[in-house]
């Protein structure tokens, strides 16, 4: 069993790597934990126009349909570059429940207590 990453995955990453490179240095970082807002909004707009707002949402929702392991490549490129972002609040990793309601409906509660 291979545990690696595909070829797809490692693209992922180089182009999430490339991107906060240039678009993510240190400066703005600093200058994000002064700001009000703590991100930029021109940078989550092109963090959306890349697809990664939507990366494991399903497809039939406008999502890219990718899973977890994809979602992973850019958080963990996220957090080397420490970007200043509401990506994981915004993000249904970090709430299933409000994500399926959201998606699916209310007709299954998938809080804790009942999963």
């Amino acid at each position: 069993m291979d545990f690696g990453f595909s070829a797809e995955q490692d693209m992922l990453r180089q182009t999430a790597r490339a991107f906060l490179a240039d678009n993510c240095p240190p400066s703005l970082v600093r200058q994000m934990m002064e700001d009000e807002r703590g991100y930029q909004p021109e940078l989550w707009k092109d963090m959306a126009e890349l697809g990664w707002l939507g990366l494991a949402f399903p497809e039939e929702y406008g999502g890219q349909g990718l899973g977890f392991v994809d979602l992973t490549v850019i958080l963990e490129e996220m957090g080397a570059a420490l970007l200043p972002s509401p990506f994981f609040l915004f993000h249904p990793v970090s709430r299933p429940d409000h994500a399926h309601r959201r998606f699916r409906g209310p007709e299954k509660d998938l809080s804790p207590q009942n999963c």
